[in-house]
């Protein structure tokens, strides 16, 4: 080939060569510089993945601190065999609680990636030291539990698949018990398979909320309440409790309530009644007009009204009939509170300027909000005096024509216990660290007028329509109430029964109101529906909880021998002395469910057989136990009238 033709070839390769490398080091300059964040951020992604770290969410507590719910955290645990050292085996099995050899042997057996368990449980020292050893993978899952089960279910409320408090207290509270999330970096290999996680932020934990509600308490209305609605064949029904003194909620409830949490969402099942529902109060709200009518003049305690007979035609307005058939004739202002004649508190009310009846009833939280801690509280239903029709003033009078909300209705009778204080309802006690104070949203009723209308309520409870709220050996003071409902712009034979009562009457330290809605029959009445409901709950509480205060004259102190003797015979209540620390008291003799509510107090879970008295306990009586400890216990039918226990706490 001659010399100068080989040379135009060496020269064609070498152009073709050097505008190789020209391409390449332009594609090169492109990758690396031009296009180098948009690749970068590619190769993150593809390497990198960023998974939200959940913080744990915050228990809610009862007053007493025990757990009502609680977030229990699990992990999967993954090993990648080729990064982890042989060092950390042992801390993997420990944390795992598996023996080494296991460990080894599944790791021998598996492939890359091996998973060595699933909802494993860790304490959160021992995760955060597996998360940061190499080749040791931790996806963590958590999910709410509530060791009470359905008790306050409406109250409380749950969280949805997002871990977001839905309803209640869960949602009312959410953004402090939620906690703040944190970040965690798995690093993966060219095929997506994880290799190895960082932790690039730590998630902080929700704080806990301890409520002002009371276990114990909220055991008692959820069982009475569910008794009353099936005895009296109500569509359903609240009862509140609130201590008087500082607004504190100590117990809720609500039927219908959910048979259990989970499964499909009931909206009425989970409904607060008490929080969210409007009703017709009925006489039950009338201490505000017996307030106005002695407030401004218009009655004293002992004027006396006369009843008319059980009916009167106040002109074309209305025509107003009292409950008995045989009406009343000339009675004190007080005996018509008693026997809550609607003709007296009509005439009453007819005889208050419009203005001064509307401004007393907005004193009193009446159509506005009470403030409570919970989303979505309704203001209650309270027209402006321009907006009353020629009979409002008059229904107004006896509880009609108003919608209120339970809630609402027991701050009306709050402010009458303690003083004449308006006080907003305390949901919690304490926020993580920080505690909640009792609030006074404004004064409302001078102490003696307050006195006043506790003396009326109490006439009502002695010789009244509220006598089957009567308590022996405690003093109670109470109103019933007993409203139709309004459908379809008209009154149906449909009702509300209600009973706000207060105890001890002359210094409460509890203030109680039942609400039945559609009770049936005689049961309609509040008197012979809420009054008897309102009975059994102060009963329950005195006998099993220091709320009234133990009365040492009426109390006798026994052992679980003395229970067992065949002549053995007490005619006042027991307290069942216990053996003294963790130790198991002799039940034997005891009813179930004060069997019952002394174990858990305790901290030990009964398993019953049978129902009745207790005849027969696994473990012994004496037997040293751990808290959490299942108790078993034989029950076999009463079959004579059994003795009363009242469990005071130590």
């Amino acid at each position: 080939m001659p010399r100068g033709l080989c040379l135009v070839r060496i020269e064609q390769l070498a152009g073709v060569v050097l505008g190789l490398f020209l391409l390449l080091g332009i594609r090169l300059f492109q990758l690396q510089v031009v296009r180098h964040d948009r690749y970068r951020e590619r190769q993150v992604r593809q390497v990198d993945a960023r998974q939200p770290l959940p913080a744990r969410r915050g228990r809610i507590l009862d007053r007493a601190g025990r757990v009502l719910a609680l977030d229990v955290v699990a992990y999967d645990v993954s090993v990648v065999r080729k990064r982890v050292r042989r060092r950390d085996l042992q801390e993997l099995a420990s944390a795992l609680d598996l023996p080494l050899a296991s460990v080894r042997r599944t790791l021998r057996a598996g492939g890359r990636y091996v998973t060595l368990g699933h909802g494993v449980t860790l304490t959160p020292a021992a995760a955060k030291r597996l998360a940061h050893l190499p080749g040791i993978c931790l996806d963590r899952r958590s999910f709410r539990q509530y060791p009470y089960g359905t008790l306050a279910a409406q109250y409380l409320g749950f969280t949805d698949s997002s871990g977001r408090g839905a309803e209640g207290v869960e949602k009312a509270f959410d953004s402090l018990l939620r906690g703040t999330p944190g970040e965690l970096v798995v690093l993966s290999d060219e095929q997506g398979r994880p290799i190895g996680q960082r932790t690039s932020s730590e998630p902080r934990d929700g704080a806990d909320v301890r409520l002002s509600l009371d276990v114990e308490l909220q055991r008692i209305v959820d069982d009475e309440l569910l008794r009353a609605v099936e005895e009296s064949a109500a569509r359903g029904g609240s009862i509140v409790i609130v201590d008087p003194r500082t607004g504190d909620l100590l117990a809720i409830a609500n039927a219908p309530a959910p048979a259990r949490r989970g499964g499909t969402y009931d909206a009425d099942a989970w409904r607060n009644r008490a929080v969210y529902d409007l009703f017709e109060p009925g006489s039950t709200l009338k201490p505000v007009t017996a307030i106005a009518a002695l407030r401004h003049g218009v009655a004293a305690a002992n004027t006396h009204l006369f009843g008319e007979r059980g009916a009167m035609h106040f002109g074309r307005a209305a025509q107003v009939h009292d409950a008995h058939r045989e009406g009343e004739g000339w009675i004190t202002l007080a005996q018509a509170f008693a026997r809550s004649s609607n003709i007296c508190f009509a005439k009453l009310a007819e005889q208050l300027p419009s203005s001064i009846l509307y401004e007393e009833l907005r004193n009193f939280g009446f159509g506005s909000r009470s403030g409570i801690d919970l989303l979505g509280e309704p203001r209650g239903q309270l027209a402006l005096p321009r907006n009353w029709s020629g009979r409002t003033r008059l229904t107004l009078g006896y509880g009609q024509e108003i919608g209120v909300t339970a809630l609402q209705l027991v701050g009306l009778y709050t402010a009458i216990a303690n003083g004449g204080s308006l006080l907003q309802p305390r949901v919690a006690l304490w926020v993580g660290e920080e505690p909640v104070a009792t609030r006074t949203l404004r004064r409302v009723l001078p102490p003696d007028l307050a006195a006043e209308i506790r003396r009326f309520c109490a006439l009502a409870v002695e010789s009244g329509t509220g006598k089957k709220a009567r308590i022996e050996g405690v003093a109670v003071a109470g109103k019933t109430g007993t409203a139709e409902k309004a459908m379809g712009g008209r009154y149906v034979d449909r009702y509300v029964a209600s009973f706000a009562g207060l105890a001890p009457a002359d210094s409460p330290r509890l203030v109680c109101l039942v609400v039945l809605d559609e009770p049936r029959g005689r049961y309609h009445w509040g008197g012979s529906s809420a009054a008897p409901t309102f009975r059994r709950v102060l009963e329950s509480v005195l006998r099993s909880t220091n709320y009234l205060g133990p009365r040492a004259e009426r109390v006798t102190v026994v052992r679980g021998a003395e229970l067992q003797g065949a002549d053995a015979s007490f005619a006042s209540p027991l307290r069942l002395a216990t053996l003294g620390g963790a130790s198991l008291p002799d039940l034997r003799g005891l009813r179930l469910r004060v069997a019952s509510r002394w174990l858990r107090r305790m901290g030990f879970e009964p398993r019953a057989e049978g129902s009745g008295v207790v005849r027969a306990q696994w473990p012994s009586p004496g037997e040293r136990l751990t808290q959490g400890r299942e108790v078993r216990l034989r029950c076999q039918p009463v079959r004579a009238p059994d003795r009363r226990a009242a469990m005071w706490p130590r």
